[in-house]
């Protein structure tokens, strides 16, 4: 089974520590959100501002955020080709 690729991290938080001589013990980092999901909030911002009567026009929340990500993974698609 292939793995969904999501970009990666969108905002990494890098967090260092050093022992008591001021030498680097450890090195943390904590992923975040996915830029597969940064990219979905970006588009789902955009599409709910184009017309926020979507709701009214047959889409319902979990059709808008099905195509939020279906755009996610054609920019993260478009990004791995260049």
């Amino acid at each position: 089974m292939s793995e969904r690729k999501d970009g990666g991290s969108a905002f990494p938080e890098i967090e260092s520590l050093y022992n008591a001589d001021e030498n680097l013990k450890n090195v943390f980092s904590n992923g975040g959100m996915s830029l597969r999901d940064w990219f979905a909030g970006q588009v789902l911002t955009g599409l709910v501002s184009y017309d926020p009567r979507m709701s009214d026009k047959g889409y319902e929340p979990n059709n808008v955020a099905e195509l939020a990500y279906k755009y996610a993974d054609a920019m993260i698609e478009a990004r791995d080709k260049q």
